[in-house]
């Protein structure tokens, strides 16, 4: 409760206010930091479509949920998906809502592993887990608007490993790249 000085009026401890403008600016700066990832996440998902399985969206949304919080991780993954879907061959369909939700997760993944334990492994761990979480998310998701995917979903999902492999591959690769930032980056949160 905070101190009555003489004059009878309650004052709020400076402490108390800096703490909130500082918490406000940092949050702020956060935001910032996962905007510039998610379009960095857009932009290269755009320059490699020609690529197969490899994109930058879901590294970076790991590395924003790892270093920024769950909820920045999030909007990376959903946003980064969302916006670049225009920008690539096949734009929007069905499959974009299985995007958001296996790259908004990966985000998540990220966010998880760094409460857990704040190390190098800890971070390729969650690209790694977070990559394959998404493949998983995807390709089930790919499933519903498959309908040949249904009969042999054995069949299906040994097809996509190769695909699955090369976007972990990718991921870890583009990971050691955001990783090169570590030091950038936690100050940040």
């Amino acid at each position: 409760m905070p101190a009555i000085p003489a004059t009878g009026t309650p004052s709020i401890p400076e402490d108390l206010t800096s703490s909130e403008e500082e918490t406000s600016s940092s949050e702020k700066t956060a935001w910032k930091a996962a905007t510039v990832a998610t379009a960095l996440g857009i932009a290269g998902r755009a320059a490699l479509q020609g690529a197969p399985s490899i994109e930058t969206v879901t590294p970076l949304a790991v590395a924003s949920g790892y270093y920024l919080g769950w909820k920045k991780g999030l909007y990376t993954g959903a946003v980064g998906f969302l916006f670049s879907n225009f920008l690539v061959y096949g734009g929007q369909g069905p499959w974009t809502v299985f995007q958001i939700l296996g790259a908004g997760a990966a985000g998540v993944i990220g966010a998880t592993a760094s409460k857990l334990v704040k190390n190098k492994f800890s971070f390729f761990s969650a690209v790694a887990i977070g990559t394959i979480g998404y493949e998983a998310v995807i390709n089930a998701g790919s499933m519903v608007y498959t309908p040949w995917a249904i009969g042999s979903p054995v069949t299906y999902f040994a097809a996509a490993v190769p695909f699955a492999l090369i976007h972990l591959a990718s991921s870890i690769g583009f990971g050691g790249v955001i990783y090169g930032f570590d030091s950038k980056l936690e100050r940040i949160r």
